[in-house]
């Protein structure tokens, strides 16, 4: 009898031990997901125009009745189309024939345009998907050491939402150093003042589409 007291006295001291052992953790856990915020709290709905500020140039995607596009590809590919546009206008009276072929092959350079463009279109939606769900992991004051400890300055690239909401003001974040493991990224909220910490990985995505390719 008394072996099996001692047995469960002991089984039940183990069963203590695991909970309290376990309730730290639980608590850990339950913290982390408390400070978890949205960067973007409305979401990729709320946007109405991304740009990254990098090296003296503005690289950027701006979305209108027509969806979204690359502001200096759009202007490119406009620039293109006045031109030869002006080229038929001045020609078309001693080249009638060659004008309505050209009239033509304009449709049809319209018509790859327009799939070009829905293309474009949902490539930057799903590039900026990714973005616009990013979590907040850590948000805090630089302290007294200041922004450069985060491998933050003024010549370091920079990050600007325009909202849709225009009485809402931009919101702006300047890139900093990864964190010591590497995979989060330091920025500074510049609205608040205030380091973030984001998912490396997250940052990379943004810069890989709005970044000219090589």
């Amino acid at each position: 009898m008394r072996r099996m007291d001692a047995f469960w006295l002991l089984v039940l001291g183990v069963a203590l031990a695991a909970g309290l052992w376990m309730r730290p953790a639980e608590q850990h856990a339950d913290s982390a997901a408390a400070t978890a915020e949205p960067l973007l709290p409305g979401g990729l709905g709320s946007i109405a125009a991304v740009a990254l500020e990098r090296a003296g140039t503005v690289h950027g995607v701006t979305r209108d009745a027509r969806g979204w596009h690359f502001d200096a590809r759009l202007a490119a590919a406009h620039a293109g189309h006045d031109h030869d546009h002006e080229h038929d206008h001045d020609h078309e009276h001693e080249h009638e024939h060659e004008h309505e072929h050209e009239h033509e092959h304009e449709h049809e350079h319209e018509h790859e345009h327009e799939h070009e463009h829905e293309h474009e279109h949902e490539a930057i939606r799903k590039g900026l998907a990714m973005f616009a769900v990013a979590t907040v992991e850590r948000r805090f004051a630089p302290g007294d050491a200041g922004t450069a400890a985060y491998g933050i300055d003024e010549r370091a690239p920079r990050i600007v939402v325009t909202l849709r909401d225009t009485a809402a003001p931009s919101l702006a974040w300047r890139l900093g150093a990864r964190t010591p493991g590497g995979f989060g990224q330091y920025l500074l909220d510049e609205r608040r003042g205030e380091v973030v910490v984001l998912p490396a990985y997250q940052v990379e995505h943004l810069e890989r589409l709005l970044l000219p390719r090589p």
